[in-house]
């Protein structure tokens, strides 16, 4: 499953260069197979108010703690449009990242992002819907689970 921990932040908040805009709960509950369960894939919708949308920014997402040897990057690239907004995320296959959570367990999942540049009454929404995650269990001949009870999570806005 997938969950907000308590202190996943929200609300008024400073722009910062690797703001945490999102603090994750992956658990595996126990099972009488033992089998851990893998986080595959990932996308979280961002959607924003008056930051620019021209400038690149970078999404990071870490694993137990926020340390730069447990991170995986991606580039949102800026655009024209009125927003940056829609999925951005990652696929195991393409990290170092071993998202992977024993019976009975949990991990922390940390989200970051720039927001060096958000103004006074800017705005920005993190979520996560159905069929934006993607779950294995190391068992299945179809490690492709996308039906999560847990989904979709509430959004979060922060305000500046």
């Amino acid at each position: 499953g997938i969950k907000y921990a308590a202190d996943t932040p929200s609300g008024t908040a400073s722009g910062q260069s690797e703001q945490t805009i999102a603090h994750l709960l992956l658990t595996n509950t126990a099972n009488s197979g033992t089998y851990e369960a893998r986080l595959e894939a990932l996308q979280v919708t961002l959607s924003n108010v008056g930051i620019s949308n021209t400038a690149n920014r970078l999404l990071k997402f870490y694993l137990d703690q926020i340390d730069s040897s447990a991170d995986y990057s991606t580039t949102i690239v800026g655009s024209a449009s009125s927003q940056f907004s829609g999925p951005a995320g990652f696929r195991d296959v393409d990290t170092t990242l071993d998202p992977s959570i024993s019976a009975g367990q949990e991990r922390h999942l940390y989200v970051t992002l720039d927001t060096t540049d958000a103004g006074s009454t800017d705005r920005l929404t993190f979520n996560i819907a159905a069929g934006q995650i993607t779950w294995g269990d190391g068992n299945s001949t179809d490690d492709n689970i996308t039906t999560v009870n847990d989904l979709p999570i509430s959004a979060k806005t922060f305000s500046y």
